[in-house]
């Protein structure tokens, strides 16, 4: 579940044209974006509840999702004050099946589905984004760790609320995988640098 405000034009973030990848090529001076603390977790949910009221009574799964692993969930700060978050699902490849076959549960996924610490991710799933205006511009410091070894080649999964999140989504390279499915998926660069030389 993703929402997110209208995007401002002239921002940083909505001019990087096209590719999720790219994002992290820039530093936002503006948006701190760190790994969330098992204190936040609270206040995160509570932000994200207000903009996807299905996670209001979801603490217990993000408790139990962040405790399997710290890196699934981001804090996003403007002026030093929490004003948004990123949270993903590292999918292994049962999850990827679950998610493609819409058998998983996304406000309580089980464990089975997720990738051990360390674990190469097999996919990612954007579970919840909630990044007014400005804010949005912390989703870089995701990305750029992203590139790294265990992620940079787990296609990423995401099912937006609303026409403003969609529009973010198409806009950053997320496509339909079905001509009527709601499901979004982001193509590594990676992934299509191999396909194209394959």
């Amino acid at each position: 579940m993703v929402e997110s405000k209208e995007p401002n034009p002239k921002s940083i973030l909505w001019t990087a044209r096209g590719e999720f990848d790219l994002l992290g090529n820039r530093q936002s001076r503006r948006v701190a974006a760190t790994h969330a603390t098992t204190s936040e977790i609270p206040m995160l949910v509570s932000l994200a509840g207000q903009a996807i009221p299905a996670l209001a009574a979801a603490e217990p799964a993000v408790r139990r999702v962040h405790a399997r692993d710290p890196e699934t969930i981001w804090t996003f700060r403007f002026r030093g004050e929490v004003a948004g978050l990123f949270a993903l699902l590292y999918l292994n490849h049962v999850g990827l099946q679950a998610l493609i076959e819409t058998t998983i549960d996304c406000a309580d996924p089980s464990n089975d589905l997720l990738c051990d610490v360390g674990e190469p991710v097999q996919a990612i799933y954007v579970w919840a984004l909630v990044a007014p205006g400005i804010v949005a511009e912390g989703i870089q410091t995701a990305s750029r760790q992203l590139q790294g070894p265990r992620y940079c080649r787990a296609n990423l999964y995401s099912r937006p609320v609303g026409a403003a999140a969609e529009r973010i989504n198409r806009h950053y390279g997320f496509r339909p995988i079905g001509p009527a499915a709601p499901l979004l998926r982001y193509v590594r660069l990676t992934n299509r640098v191999l396909f194209q030389a394959a």
